[in-house]
């Protein structure tokens, strides 16, 4: 692009000026001109120092108007010798601005504007959403009576400004029906309808309002749209598009919005809730906001290059919903249009590249960090549980006391118990047992040799598994574990040297190896639950190095919670310190159908040296105390024959286990005086010491045993079933951040801390700044944009366009607002209300502004003109928009009585046609059954590769980016989804049983008043009429069609009203649910 410089004396004289066509108002810098600017200049002469021309800012005044070589680019109030004027003019196309190469040109009405301006003295602003806000005075107006509140005040001062008037007040049951929907996103009940018009009272709509805003409905609807800014969806994205959970999050914004939690606690939980002072479940289960992007889970990316892209992502979303900015320029390079340098960029990326991520998702479920969040009903739940384990505890303490002295007495019988059933005492923990091995006998427990010459040959309980690092033991298809569930196992080790070598597998062949293994390393043990593709899932190791040529109890265990914290190692009954090997947590691990257990090798890795006895599969993680009664190496009789106070811990849980295991083993408890007279010499004692009765206190006891067992169990499948939620969690060491030149994660610039940008005042806290100091800094009430963008915002949601239409943009490329001092005036009021949401909300939905009829109407002008507002931007009639997708379907459900009252909980999977996710992800859409499937439209799981289609249809945000300005487009696909999807066909059935039991005689009038909350006007109600008849005289003769019109959907079909009939009155349902004002937000 050609230099800016200064033009020719020639030149200049010969520059004709504009005639003067704005003299007669004061042009406005920054409605007027720095649009301009904006658009057409900053691109080459803006904030960007890398791509600026000619070393020209015209985004600063100072840069504008100083000197350069002889001239001056503005001079104030002279525009003939401003080179600024002569550039826009030249016709020389190397000297003429913009460039023609450009792409860019200004109007000839652009440029007289330019003109007039310098000729005005050029007034310079600041960009108007940078400067503090402050409270602007009530304007004066004539029509005095017409405000409700302060917001009239401003809008009427515009109206009278243009010489209009306000629009008529809408009727009640119009404004019912709009605030209903506005607060709830559902129609007002008959009910309702006929209660708020029976109420004369002056408190009438703000009683309506109150009732309203304190309905948990509320915050339900609420919730739709900030869910749509936090890009909310219950899959990864990317191309696996895995599932996560993340709907706790989403309770806790339906909660938020109920309570009423002010504005700066809702924003600084959720950017910075587990940085408080000793933060609750809740505050930090709210950081989930910025865990809510996209996660790439592909087997080949690069770690470091989509931690950078998760960071930006924070950034972008974050400064949109609390800036209303687009910092996303400032990943490759200066910002083109505001002052924003990518030095500023990184510094806020230092704000969230701190996350203990790993950088790729798990493919199924979710990943770290995140955190187990029960609901409040499985809360208490637990507490019931924790105090029942209490009671039961107590129990068996009390009847322990008494089994101590019992068990003495049925000494000989438990000593014969142990020599019949050997393995009750090498496996005296019975619950959750799902495989034993104790090598007894090779061909009886299903054992063959793989590899090499394996034996059986004494061990630590009879014989044991010998291998000698040449040979491998196959035990069959069983030992399966798998990483998401619970498992435990148990086992006697002793190595014959210190060589690596792998001692317990189970793994699939081939390129995919899934299972788990347990191997022996340079003394240290190792537990492998590995995943798809040969990815560890996670592995930890042993501090501690084991033995050589000595037994040792190892008892490994996993959780199910895929991560390396999850798994644990236990040598002879304690836990051991381990260390973390992998946490990749990049796949789901689990053998195959056709993976065998190995002992002494694997599918790869070395041969294992030493011997291996009683080897135990559980389905469920032992309890420590179950796992010091595996690892006690005390004979029966050597604890029978111990002073009961001088046993240890675990030679009293290895007797209360054996005694329990005996007595609910019926082969084993069957023992008789005869069976004893048959031992060996030696192996009993004397017949007169045994009672071939259990007394009545081991029995007592045992049953106290099972009851705290059974509840320890319960207390565990409680607290498997919680749902867990991603969250915000930092490293313990702070990661350093560096610029990336051009924005790519390799290419590493400069260093820099976390701070925030030079425009805006800087935060109290003049050290280094935490991610909660920029929570703090956004809603202090010094920063500029947070309240404008959120009252604008909301704004947004009652008129359908906010009064600073480019919701997503506050920069200098974004719309000027319509009522500047509205707009400050509510942030203001928003902020000194203690950031009040539901206030702000009465505020706007009662003012007489709101209660405007909606319906369109020709403006006419001071000077007489027709003015044209199709958008409604001066405010001077009442909202009308198109319903949203959600709103939709959930007022068909609501007014059939369908709906599923159920608030928050886990996503739902309603009707969708079939094959849909199997044609684009490869995956199985199951559907949800029953009520589920009638829930409102805030749970309709949303797979980010493959949106609900009918919502999609209907322009729900896609939830791939964030979304603060949704679109309304008018598509024949919408009319024909409204017409034909299940749901809304089924909606339609189910309205017409309404209509046919309460009102069979006239069932047009009362559905039309349920679906509009008015009656129909004649005309109205003769063309339903009609229809209604023609719909009757199809089905007479059609009943098979009748019937199939019936069968749509899967909730049931009554069989006591005549098909004609109910198929009759459902089409004209049907008809009534697309009529223009149900669809409507009038």
């Amino acid at each position: 692009m050609k230099r800016f410089f200064v033009l020719t004396c020639g030149f200049l004289i010969s520059v004709v000026t504009c005639p003067v066509l704005f003299a007669q108002s004061v042009i406005s810098f920054n409605r007027q001109i720095r649009p301009i600017l904006a658009d057409k200049c900053f691109h080459c002469h803006g904030p960007d120092a890398q791509h600026r021309e000619a070393d020209l800012r015209l985004d600063q005044e100072d840069s504008a108007k100083q000197e350069r070589d002889d001239h001056h680019i503005i001079i104030a109030g002279d525009p003939d010798h401003s080179e600024l004027v002569g550039r826009i003019l030249s016709e020389d196309t190397d000297l003429k601005m913009p460039p023609a190469d450009s792409g860019r040109s200004l109007s000839s009405a652009e440029k007289q504007l330019l003109q007039e301006w310098i000729r005005q003295g050029a007034l310079w602003e600041d960009h108007w959403a940078f400067v503090p806000v402050r409270r602007p005075s009530l304007p004066t107006v004539k029509h005095s009576e017409w405000p409700k509140n302060s917001i009239d005040a401003f809008v009427l001062a515009r109206l009278e400004a243009a010489g209009l008037e306000p629009a008529a007040e809408a009727g009640r049951e119009t404004w019912l029906r709009r605030v209903s929907l506005d607060l709830t996103g559902l129609p007002p009940t008959i009910d309702e309808l006929d209660r708020f018009l029976a109420d004369n009272s002056l408190t009438a709509y703000e009683t309506v309002v109150d009732r309203l805003l304190a309905s948990p409905r509320y915050g339900e609807h609420m919730a739709v749209t900030w869910l749509d800014a936090a890009r909310y969806a219950d899959t990864d994205g990317y191309q696996n598009d895995g599932p996560r959970d993340m709907w706790r999050w989403r309770d806790w914004v339906i909660e938020a919005f109920n309570s009423n939690l002010p504005f700066d606690q809702f924003t600084i939980e959720q950017l910075a809730g587990d940085l408080l002072p000793n933060p609750t479940m809740s505050q930090i289960i709210a950081t989930g906001f910025n865990r809510n992007h996209r996660y790439n889970s592909e087997a080949g990316l690069v770690l470091e290059e989509f931690l950078l892209e998760n960071a930006v992502d924070r950034v972008d979303t974050t400064s949109t919903v609390w800036m209303g900015l687009t910092m996303g320029c400032g990943r490759c390079h200066d910002h083109k249009y505001d002052p924003f340098s990518q030095r500023e960029y990184y510094q806020l990326i230092s704000f969230f590249d701190n996350v203990a991520e790993a950088g790729r998702a798990i493919k199924f479920g979710n990943s770290e960090p995140w955190i187990i969040a029960p609901t409040s009903t499985q809360q208490q739940q637990l507490e019931t549980l924790d105090q029942q384990l209490r009671e039961a505890e107590l129990q068996l303490q009390t009847a322990r006391q008494d089994f101590v002295a019992a068990a003495v007495h049925i000494k000989p019988f438990l000593l014969h118990a142990a020599m019949q059933k050997p393995m009750l005492q090498d496996a005296v923990v019975r619950r959750g047992l799902q495989q034993e091995f104790h090598f007894e006998d090779m061909q009886q427990e299903g054992i063959a040799v793989e590899k090499g010459s394996p034996v059986l040959r004494t061990g630590l309980h009879q014989n044991s598994a010998t291998v000698g690092g040449q040979g491998i033991l196959s035990l069959g298809k069983v030992g399966d574990v798998q990483c998401q569930t619970r498992s435990t196992i148990s086992f006697w080790l002793k190595p014959d040297r210190t060589e690596s070598g792998v001692v317990l597998s189970r793994q699939s062949a081939g390129t995919t190896r899934p299972g788990f293994a347990v191997e022996f390393r340079d003394g240290h043990l190792q537990y492998f639950i590995i995943g798809r593709w040969s990815d560890a899932v996670g592995a930890v190791e042993t501090v501690q190095q084991l033995p050589v040529d000595t037994w040792t109890h190892v008892a490994v265990t996993n959780d199910g919670t895929q991560r390396d914290v999850g798994m644990q190692i236990w040598l002879n009954g304690q836990l051991a310190t381990t260390r973390s090997l992998y946490n990749t947590n990049s796949n789901t691990g689990g053998t195959g159908k056709e993976a065998v257990l190995r002992i002494g090798g694997g599918v790869v890795g070395d041969l294992f040296a030493g011997q291996v006895d009683d080897l135990l599969f559980y389905n469920r993680t032992l309890f420590d105390d179950e796992i010091a009664a595996l690892a006690d190496t005390h004979s029966l009789d050597e604890i029978l024959s111990t002073d009961p106070a001088a046993r240890t811990a675990s030679m009293n849980a290895h007797l209360e286990s054996f005694v329990a295991a005996v007595t609910l083993d019926e082969s084993a408890a069957n023992v008789s005086e005869e069976t004893i007279e048959k031992d060996p010499p030696g192996t009993r004692a004397s017949t007169t010491e045994f009672s071939p009765e259990i007394p009545v206190a081991v029995q007592s006891f045992v049953a106290k045993v099972e009851q705290f067992a059974e509840l320890r169990e319960r207390r565990v499948r409680l607290m498997d079933s919680f749902p867990t939620t991603m969250v915000m969690r930092d490293r313990p060491q702070p990661h350093q951040t560096f610029v990336r030149i051009r924005g790519v994660y390799d290419r590493l610039g400069e260093s820099v801390e976390s701070g925030t940008p030079e425009v805006f005042p800087a935060s109290d806290d003049a050290s280094l700044m935490t991610r909660l100091d920029f929570a703090k800094w956004l809603v202090s009430g010094q920063h500029p944009l947070t309240a404008r963008v959120a009252v604008n915002r909301d704004w947004q949601r009652y008129f359908g366009i906010g009064l600073v239409r480019t919701a997503e943009d506050f920069g200098q490329q974004g719309e000027q607002p319509s009522h500047p001092d509205l707009l400050d005036w509510l942030a203001a009021e928003f902020v000194e209300s203690g950031w009040d949401m539901k206030a702000l909300h009465r505020q706007i939905v009662l003012s007489a502004t709101y209660r405007q009829s909606s319906q369109h109407r020709r403006l006419i002008g001071t000077d007489g003109e027709t003015l044209e507002d199709p958008d409604n931007r001066l405010l001077a009639r009442g909202p009308r928009l198109r319903l949203s997708a959600r709103q939709l379907r959930d007022q068909a459900l609501f007014v059939s009585g369908l709906m599923n009252p159920e608030i928050g909980g886990p996503s739902v999977s309603p009707y969708q046609p079939a094959g849909l996710w199997e044609e684009m992800s490869n995956m199985t859409y199951r559907q949800s059954k029953g009520k589920d499937l009638y829930r409102r439209g805030l749970y309709t799981l949303w797979k980010r590769t493959v949106a609900p289609p009918a919502l999609a249809i209907l322009d729900a945000a896609d939830r791939e980016n964030c979304v603060v300005r949704p679109k309304r487009t008018n598509t024949p696909l919408q009319a024909l989804t409204l017409l034909n999807e299940t749901t809304f066909v089924e909606s339609a059935r189910h309205l017409a049983e309404r209509l046919l039991r309460e009102s069979p005689d006239d069932p047009v009038r009362s559905g039309f008043r349920i679906l509009t909350s008015r009656f129909p006007t004649d005309r109205e109600y003769s063309v339903l009429h009609d229809a209604l008849q023609t719909y009757r005289a199809r089905f007479l003769a059609n009943p098979a069609e009748a019937r199939q019109l019936l069968a749509v959907g899967e909730s049931a079909t009554p069989a006591d009203l005549d098909p004609v009939e109910f198929a009759a009155v459902t089409m004209l349902c049907n008809v009534l649910l697309n009529l223009d004002e149900v669809v409507t937000h009038e």
